[in-house]
């Protein structure tokens, strides 16, 4: 699996049968980006997406889930859950792991989606504050989780409209420093991390 993060919440993934796109980020975020290609489109905010930016990956229109809900396609699982917030919190799983992406999260998680996410490899988390959680609330929240890799998203970058924080706030947190970005990442099950969570940081 390899995994690209498009600034915000935005991600593109790649699965052994399919491509995955997260929120494709409409052009009022600041974000520039190319037309993305996918396969199955996951919306957990709709004023903040763009669907224009989207192609099909092959000749089939692609499957798009906007409604907390469970989903199969092209051998990915997706369970959505509504959270308090207008926001959809997804579960991905494909190629034996498992993807939290917790879009629009503000506070930390009910035990319900604790239920939901017991046991997930891999968490994409918001870290930037205003409207989002805060560093701080982002570190609470990777303890509830305890994932293999954590990916921060929604923090500041240039050009981008919405006011966010500052990664380090979060890595501060997190008590990690001289982390470098990097362009992808691509993950097995077997190259996960056994025991500390490691904070993989991706540049759009």
């Amino acid at each position: 699996m390899y995994i690209y993060w498009l600034g915000e919440s935005s991600f593109r993934i790649k699965t052994e049968a399919a491509s995955v796109i997260i929120d494709p980020a409409h052009k009022n975020t600041g974000l520039t980006q190319s037309t993305l290609k996918g396969d199955i489109i996951l919306i957990s905010q709709t004023l903040e997406t763009d669907l224009t930016r989207v192609a099909p990956e092959q000749t089939d229109e692609p499957f798009i889930i906007s409604s907390p809900g469970e989903y199969e396609t092209k051998g990915v699982f997706v369970y959505g859950i509504a959270g308090a917030n207008g926001n959809i919190l997804y579960l991905i799983k494909a190629d034996n792991l498992q993807i939290a992406h917790l879009a629009g999260l503000t506070e930390d998680l009910k035990d319900k989606d604790l239920e939901m996410f017991e046991g997930v490899d891999i968490a994409m988390v918001p870290v930037g504050g205003h409207g989002v959680l805060s560093g701080k609330q982002a570190d609470k929240v990777v303890s509830q989780l305890e994932p293999h890799l954590v990916i921060p998203m929604n923090y500041d970058l240039p050009k981008l409209t919405a006011k966010r924080d500052p990664v380090d706030t979060f890595l501060s947190e997190m008590g990690v420093k001289g982390l470098q970005p990097e362009n992808s990442l691509h993950i097995t099950k077997s190259k996960l991390p056994e025991e500390e969570t490691k904070i993989v940081l991706l540049q759009p």
